[in-house]
């Protein structure tokens, strides 16, 4: 018997694949910079700092102004009087403005007025100075009060000055262009003017500080009798013996001492010769001339 096989058809499915497209390779993009930094925005100039004494430096100058406006108006005829000038003038004694005006009223009275001297131009200057006095009294007291203002304000910035001198010489030792910028300050410091200069060959301060010292430790030497010994001047000579030459003649004279002495054993001075007799005449009497 014939056996019939079925032919058993197996579909399987299988999915369709669709070709993928080839992607290109991904350019290279350049390297980009990074953006600059902004530069800082300008910092404002500095403000100097506002001067202390502009208020006062103004007010000066009003006052000054002022006082050219006082000058103007007064109209003084400045008389321009030496010191010398003042010294050989006649001064007022303090209290004599009414002795002065009695003195006219007498001269007046007594009818002693002269044309050269009249009572009454005395009077006027007399009455002048008075009126001036005020304004010279108030400018005294203000010169007084700026000039020691002056003084006191120059004589503390100059102590300032020199205390930060000192501090700047110390660092100078290891800073070359500090003492460079230092030398016109150390020389003028360094300045003294020829009156205030001590004589030549006087002794130095360190010499002075020195002999000082000295003198102090030898008080205990010798028991103190060099104690007043000033090493400073030059020693007194010594005293010389009355009869005896002088130090300066005295080698001379030491020395032509023991030749005068040897001539005189060597040589003994010879005797005066003897007078001659008087003559006489004839009988023998003494002719005298």
């Amino acid at each position: 018997m014939r056996t019939i096989k079925k032919s058993s058809t197996v579909s399987t499915s299988t999915p369709s694949i669709a070709p993928v497209a080839a992607t290109p390779a991904p350019v290279p993009t350049p390297a980009v910079a990074p953006p600059a930094a902004a530069p800082p925005p300008p910092q404002p100039a500095p403000t100097p700092a506002p001067d202390p004494n502009a208020a006062l430096a103004a007010a000066v100058t009003q006052a000054v102004a002022l006082l050219a406006t006082v000058d103007s108006t007064v109209a003084l005829a400045d008389p321009t009087l030496t010191p010398q000038d003042k010294r050989r003038s006649s001064k007022l004694r303090k209290g004599g403005e009414k002795y002065v005006a009695q003195i006219g009223s007498l001269t007046q009275q007594y009818d002693l007025e002269t044309p050269a001297m009249q009572v009454a131009t005395m009077l006027m200057l007399l009455a002048k100075a008075g009126v001036l006095q005020p304004l010279a009294d108030h400018l005294t007291s203000l010169t007084k009060v700026v000039t020691d203002t002056i003084f006191a304000s120059q004589s503390q910035a100059w102590n300032m000055a020199l205390q930060y001198y000192q501090l700047l010489k110390r660092y100078s030792v290891q800073n070359g262009n500090l003492q460079l910028a230092l030398q016109p300050i150390t020389d003028f410091l360094a300045y003294r003017h020829p009156l205030t200069k001590p004589p030549v060959g006087s002794p130095t301060k360190t010499q002075v500080k020195a002999m000082k010292k000295a003198q102090t430790a030898i008080t205990t030497v010798a028991g103190g009798k060099l104690a007043g010994t000033n090493f400073l001047q030059p020693r007194k000579p010594a005293a010389i013996p009355s009869g005896q030459p002088a130090a300066a003649a005295g080698a001379p004279a030491a020395a032509a001492a023991p030749t005068a002495s040897a001539s005189a054993t060597a040589a003994p001075a010879a005797s005066p010769a003897p007078a001659a007799p008087p003559a006489t005449n004839g009988g023998g009497a003494a002719t005298h001339s």
